[in-house]
């Protein structure tokens, strides 16, 4: 028979070095868990950076791009200026000097031009404004007058608005030459 020398563990120190045991187990799993949130926090922080880096380098790419397409847009803007100064002096400010002063001296002092366009061919069109039909025919006559510079004109459009002011449009094709040696230009 053998005789334990060892004194025995009461249930009070058992339970005592369970809860030990516990509590060491509980800082043990609560420094895992640290440490795993820590990983995916810097995990995280990671992606972020080489998202961030990633967005920069397209942002200076498109900014690259941008750069490149200024002269382009320059060239564009100057060139919509240019068509949009010929187009306003083609169709409603130029009037060239022989065929303005032709044009006025057979009009009457009440009528007003409202559009004019004029070719190089010698195609001529005015939209007049005149204080009655009849001072409309008149204008109209007058024009048809001198056969030599206006070859043909006709009548395209022919209104009344709320002021009895009548508005027409005549078109027609001039013989430059005929109108040119009668003013005495060449």
């Amino acid at each position: 028979m053998a005789v334990n020398l060892l004194p025995q563990v009461s249930d009070r120190e058992l339970k005592k070095v369970d809860s030990n045991i516990k509590g060491f187990l509980g800082v043990i799993l609560w420094c895992g868990v640290m440490v795993v949130i820590f990983v995916i926090l810097f995990f995280v922080k990671g992606l972020e950076t080489g998202t961030v880096r990633e967005l920069e380098s397209q942002k200076s790419i498109e900014i690259n791009k941008i750069i490149g397409l200024n002269p382009l847009t320059d060239d564009y803007y100057t060139l919509a200026y240019k068509t949009n100064v010929l187009n306003y002096v083609k169709t409603k400010q130029y009037k060239p000097t022989v065929i303005q002063n032709y044009i006025d001296s057979k009009l009457d002092t009440t009528v007003t031009i409202s559009q004019y366009s004029f070719d190089a061919e010698g195609n001529i069109a005015l939209q007049l404004t005149a204080p009655s039909y009849l001072s409309a025919m008149r204008i109209w006559h007058s024009l048809l007058e001198d056969k030599d510079v206006i070859v043909e004109l006709t009548l395209n459009s022919f209104s009344q608005d709320s002021l009895q002011s009548v508005t027409f449009q005549l078109r027609g094709r001039l013989n430059l030459e005929a109108l040119y040696k009668k003013n005495g230009t060449t």
